[in-house]
């Protein structure tokens, strides 16, 4: 069974394990932890629920709140990535835009264009060189990693 914390104290709220897995992310967001307990104790007189989570559930769900946290941030910082190539022009580096640059790259060495028209992460037109198309990558994947690495370095 799955209870739901929020500053310490049990909210009143538990799930199975089953029923939680829809449910995690929403808690989470909200700043409340989550512990696993194997039964909530019912107050004779009141007939309220309750549950004390031992000192090492709290700090893991803390940890569990972190992850989610870091984890957050990170789809933020991915999904909104830019780059600025050395001729000034900045690109939109998410994933969808990364796909993009690879498959305009591939097809302009099919075809042996050498520049294409491109929208801007400011959302102008403008006519992009093949070379500054794969800097443009180069530079994205570069900061994915930054990003994703910093998760191994906290």
């Amino acid at each position: 069974m799955i209870a739901i914390i929020k500053n310490g104290q049990f909210t009143g709220t538990q799930y199975t394990n089953e029923e939680f897995d829809q449910f995690k992310d929403f808690h989470l967001d909200r700043g409340e932890l989550f512990v696993e307990v194997d039964s909530l104790a019912i107050d004779d007189e009141s007939g309220e629920v309750s549950v004390e989570p031992t000192q090492e559930q709290l700090e893991e769900a803390q940890k569990n709140a972190y992850i989610h946290k870091s984890k957050a941030e990170k789809i933020k910082a991915l999904s909104s990535l830019t780059v600025t190539i050395s001729t000034g022009k900045t690109f939109d580096a998410n994933e969808a835009s990364r796909n993009n640059m690879l498959a305009a790259i591939q097809a302009s060495e099919v075809v042996g264009a050498t520049q294409t028209a491109w929208k801007l992460a400011d959302n102008t037109i403008e006519i992009v060189t093949l070379d500054e198309l794969k800097e443009a990558i180069a530079l994205s994947i570069q900061e994915v990693g930054k990003i994703i690495v910093g998760e191994f370095q906290e």
